[in-house]
């Protein structure tokens, strides 16, 4: 082998130095042990979750929570009347259905993690874009697309005049 670093004394020097076998398809040893496939190999070499979850726990404590956004007494007034203009459009399920009136909100989560600093006194805030599907004032919820969202989780409220709004997280 020229070039090689091996010291000549390595055991397995000369063993190293023939090179790979080449078997004949049909010899003794092919038949016996055969190929396998690369979809199979490629298997053996795939990462291994020991402990199953723990990298999803592990990136749940990089999310970077915020404390909540009190809202000014203008963007809840503002709010509040977006929120009773969709009531009066939405009366009910056929007349969400008719109208497909999309809306998009952001909205808080509060952290769920007990283990975490953030538990009880921050969040993190999502949006979500899609038709109005029902306004409920007993409830205090609004629903948009399948998402249902308290009228005090929401932070903000846009009525979308374009149809190109698709739903999102």
């Amino acid at each position: 082998m020229k070039g090689s670093r091996i010291p000549p004394d390595f055991r397995y020097f000369e063993t190293l130095s023939r090179g790979r076998p080449i078997h004949d398809p049909y010899d003794d040893f092919s038949l016996r042990h055969p190929s396998m496939p690369l979809g199979r190999r490629a298997k053996i070499f795939s990462p291994f979750d020991a402990l199953k979850g723990f990298n999803e726990a592990i990136a749940a404590k990089d999310v970077r929570y915020v404390p909540r956004k009190h809202l000014s007494p203008e963007e809840t007034e503002d709010l509040d009347r977006k929120v009773s203009l969709l009531h009066s459009l939405v009366t009910d399920s056929h007349a969400a259905d008719r109208l497909q009136i999309r809306v998009s909100a952001e909205y808080f989560v509060p952290c769920k993690d007990p283990e975490s600093a953030a538990f009880g006194t921050r969040g993190t805030y999502h949006r979500v874009s899609g038709i109005c599907r029902e306004v409920s004032f007993h409830k205090r919820c609004i629903l948009i697309g399948h998402h249902r969202l308290s009228f005090k989780e929401i932070a903000s409220l846009e009525i979308c005049t374009d149809t190109s709004a698709d739903q999102t997280k």
